[in-house]
């Protein structure tokens, strides 16, 4: 985003969305949406009855939220390792610059803060 916020899509199944202080905001991971909500993950889910759908929130455990942050950590080292190394194939960008997406990429995977926290609220502000 022009402010700031990152969204990393790893894959189908792995999301990672940052606001503009770089603290994660929401994601989606082990299957279940998540976001932040007052310092903390919670896991966010559909709980379908014949009469309704209900979305139903569900803090993590601090094992959890820990094991989350650590996977968190551990890809943005592996992605950053692999952008530092040239160790890519390139496919195709929109705006190919120096001010491009992937420069400004990796210098958010460089300037990043260590460790990653958990933003207040899923918003991106």
């Amino acid at each position: 985003r022009r402010n700031g916020a990152l969204s990393l899509f790893l894959s189908q199944a792995e999301v990672y969305q940052f606001d503009t202080a770089c603290r994660w905001r929401r994601g989606y991971y082990h299957g279940s949406l998540l976001k932040s909500v007052d310092g903390h993950l919670v896991k966010m889910y559909r709980n379908r009855t014949p009469q309704a759908t209900e979305l139903v929130s569900q803090p993590l455990s601090g094992v959890e939220e820990q094991a989350a942050l650590e996977r968190l950590t551990s890809r943005l080292a592996q992605l950053q390792a692999t952008l530092d190394a040239n160790d890519f194939e390139l496919v195709g960008q929109v705006t190919a610059s120096e001010n491009g997406p992937l420069p400004r990429l990796l210098a958010w995977l460089r300037n990043r803060p260590a460790p990653i926290s958990i933003a207040p609220s899923p918003r991106v502000g």
